[in-house]
């Protein structure tokens, strides 16, 4: 019997049996979760706006085609959008599973080799075939012509393929240097897009060097696929990502099941001897400790926020004025929508209640790492900005607007968290309504006329300002008595 045969056999009787298990799994999951009735009706609607959409959608048939030719310029961009996230996602997992299931088949005499091909391309054959319903989805809603979806399909199908390859290599590298090269990555392709736009006026050639870019990293990870492997860390990481513990954990939580954090690479950094060092209880040291500890726990998220740039950089930006508007909204939304929670929660730590705080100080130094890491993302903002119009005046005035408004959040949702604003105010619906006009300005406003939106933030600015300076008093006389 061929060799080669003998292992697909097995390995298609492992992936079978593997697969009962999992959908009996599945089946308790939803069963805790949906019932036979409420899916029922839930795949009916789901049919019934697929039709209401499709009748909807036709008579718009020269908008699609003007689409079609937008979204054919914005491909260039899947390029940059696949070496990022093959980096971004060496963070999460190893791309290519090879469970326990796997590791018991290289026991056999089967080459451990062979049973790894035979996983990637299972996956990828997967991938292909969900390509291919959901473009034959979108053909059946929307007057997308055949030929664009084709050759979107058969991109997105390619790029996957090779992307999962570059990221297997790249899981194996330490953390500190994929996040290096993460960041390397992100600036080496928003210079070959920038010097695009700049000498040919147009993102179309940007293909090109990231083209030679993403084919290096494939020649790379081909050839070192099996160099310095750590085999347990992937079979375990494979393992958990195969049954969906994650699925299995938020399901079962009510019931009290849960499964510890897998932020390994927030564990490596705490384990510096900076950490432990003391410190004056008077000092502003403590707070920025708390504060840098609880942003390393929360690196899963905070490398999200720099996919979700990359993504908005390379993907959404490059669809013109109206692109440019969309990204700098979501980027600055996101980026303070984040901060909100993780200010909220740092300060619902029960720990923080028996410390000898001060709530001048905490504002203080939770402002000092939120300015520093919109410092950040004003860099992307800023390039979109010189993409687009050359105008700097509207992105001034909006990171300004931002920070007048999320200093008046942090200081509103610390005096929320301790008791101390009574909830249901008027006050601390102020950022929130103010946040939600400045998405609407920034839709409205930004492509067309960039004054408008400068002179909105320079005003809501001064109006906060006057706020913060009305309560000062009655926030430092409560602050005493929490």
């Amino acid at each position: 019997m061929n060799p080669f045969k003998r292992e697909w056999e097995t390995y298609k009787w492992m992936r079978s049996n593997r697969w009962k298990k999992k959908r009996r799994m599945y089946k308790m999951v939803f069963d805790l979760t949906i019932d036979r009735v409420t899916g029922t009706y839930l795949l009916f609607f789901l049919v019934l706006g697929g039709i209401i959409a499709y009748d909807q959608l036709k008579p718009y048939g020269s908008f699609f085609t003007r689409l079609e030719a937008e979204l054919f310029t914005a491909l260039t961009s899947v390029m940059a959008l696949a070496i990022m996230r093959s980096v971004g996602a060496s963070f999460r997992g190893n791309g290519i599973l090879f469970s326990r299931g796997e590791h018991v088949m290289s026991l056999l005499p089967m080459r451990r080799e062979r049973i790894w091909v035979l996983s990637l391309l299972s996956h990828v054959c997967l991938t292909a075939l969900v390509v291919v319903f959901l473009c034959a989805a979108v053909a059946l809603i929307t007057p997308l012509s055949t030929s664009f979806l084709l050759t979107f399909g058969i991109v997105v199908i390619v790029l996957y393929g090779g992307s999962l390859l570059i990221q297997w290599r790249f899981y194996q590298f330490p953390f500190l240097l994929r996040l290096g090269l993460f960041v390397s990555f992100a600036i080496l392709l928003a210079l070959i897009n920038g010097l695009s736009y700049v000498v040919f006026e147009s993102l179309s050639y940007a293909w090109v060097p990231s083209l030679v870019v993403w084919g290096s990293l494939f020649i790379y990870s081909a050839r070192t696929k099996f160099v310095n492997v750590d085999w347990e860390r992937v079979i375990r990481d494979s393992d958990r990502q195969i049954w969906n513990m994650w699925v299995v954990n938020v399901v079962l939580k009510p019931v009290g099941l849960d499964t510890p954090s897998q932020n390994r690479g927030a564990f490596r950094l705490l384990r510096f001897n900076w950490w432990k060092k003391p410190f004056k209880y008077k000092s502003n040291a403590m707070y920025h400790r708390i504060l840098g500890l609880y942003f390393y726990e929360q690196l899963s998220a905070i490398g999200s926020l720099a996919f979700v740039t990359a993504i908005l950089l390379y993907g959404v930006a490059p669809l013109g004025k109206f692109g440019f508007s969309l990204s700098i909204m979501l980027l600055l939304l996101i980026y303070t929508t984040m901060l909100g929670s993780f200010l909220y929660s740092v300060l619902s730590k029960p720990i923080l209640r028996t410390m000898p705080t001060n709530i001048n100080q905490w504002v203080k130094a939770f402002s000092k790492w939120v300015y520093s890491g919109l410092a950040i993302v004003a860099i992307p903002v800023i390039y979109l900005a010189n993409m687009t119009f050359q105008s700097y005046g509207v992105v001034a005035a909006v990171l300004l607007f931002y920070f007048v408004v999320f200093q008046q959040l942090a200081q509103l949702s610390y005096k929320q968290t301790r008791g101390v604003l009574n909830k249901g105010g008027s006050q601390e619906r102020w950022p929130t309504v103010v946040l939600m006009v400045c998405q609407i300005v920034l839709v409205v406003f930004v492509p067309w006329q960039p004054l408008w939106i400068s002179l909105l933030g320079l005003v809501l600015s001064a109006v906060s300002r006057l706020l913060r300076l009305t309560e000062k008093k009655e926030f430092q006389a409560q602050s005493r008595n929490v």
